[in-house]
């Protein structure tokens, strides 16, 4: 049916190895996107909670996200997401402002849809029951519904679903990622830690607008001023 969209939840990488080790039949990733429109990111979850948790770098969930970009067939639809009703809030990982925008900056800029979780958007940091009437809480103090407006706009002007998307890490902390196609290029810069540096960039040198809170962003010898907070960058291709 063409007006249906099919979502795969399939397993984590680890849990469906495990299974076939044990003779237990668990599709593999590649082959549901023969039935499946999207798929859960399942495969790169542990990966994305290990860096999260801090026992990794996050030059491995970079590694990952390229591998889904080399492995998966194009155009390739994952359903991205920081946290859903089987995970813990994002905010028992990241506890901090500015690496929480970062992240969830990041979540938009990826290819693939955009799953928001009850409560996200009031950084809430209860996670509710699934079989018990459990509302969730407004009156935080906090409400990032705005900027969440802000990225969705963003998105569903990024490009198309076929471009090309590469993630690289700058001095173990930065993530810098491409979204590229014939007619346009953008970069994303997401201090994942909040952290302030000067970050190498693979644009030409100019005046760009940071098109998350309109600011400039001066590229001098390849080399921008990441202030801590997340900069999506644009370049129109002559």
């Amino acid at each position: 049916n063409p007006d249906c969209i099919w979502l795969a939840e399939s397993v984590h990488a680890g849990f469906g190895q495990e299974a076939r080790k044990k003779g237990i039949y668990s599709e593999y990733d590649v082959n549901l996107f023969e039935a499946f429109d999207i798929e859960y990111e399942y495969d790169i979850r542990e990966t994305f909670e290990m860096v999260l948790e801090g026992k990794w770098d996050c030059t491995n969930y970079a590694n990952a996200l390229n591998f889904q970009e080399n492995f998966y067939p194009c155009p390739y639809n994952k359903m991205r997401f920081l946290e859903n009703h089987d995970t813990k809030r994002i905010i028992e990982y990241v506890k901090e402002e500015g690496p929480l925008i970062n992240h969830t900056a990041l979540l938009y800029f990826l290819k693939g849809s955009t799953l928001l979780n009850a409560g996200q958007e009031f950084v809430a940091d209860h996670t509710p029951s699934l079989f018990e009437k459990d509302v969730i809480e407004r009156n935080t103090n906090k409400d990032i519904s705005g900027l969440l407006a802000r990225l969705s706009e963003i998105k569903h002007n990024v490009l198309s679903y076929d471009d090309f998307f590469e993630a690289k890490v700058y001095d173990s902390d930065i993530m810098v990622c491409t979204r590229e196609n014939k007619q346009a290029k953008k970069v994303g810069i997401f201090s994942l830690k909040g952290n302030a540096k000067d970050v190498f960039v693979d644009l030409e040198n100019g005046v760009y607008i940071n098109e998350i809170d309109q600011q400039p962003v001066f590229v001098v010898s390849n080399t921008l001023h990441c202030d801590g907070w997340p900069m999506i960058l644009s370049k129109r291709k002559e």
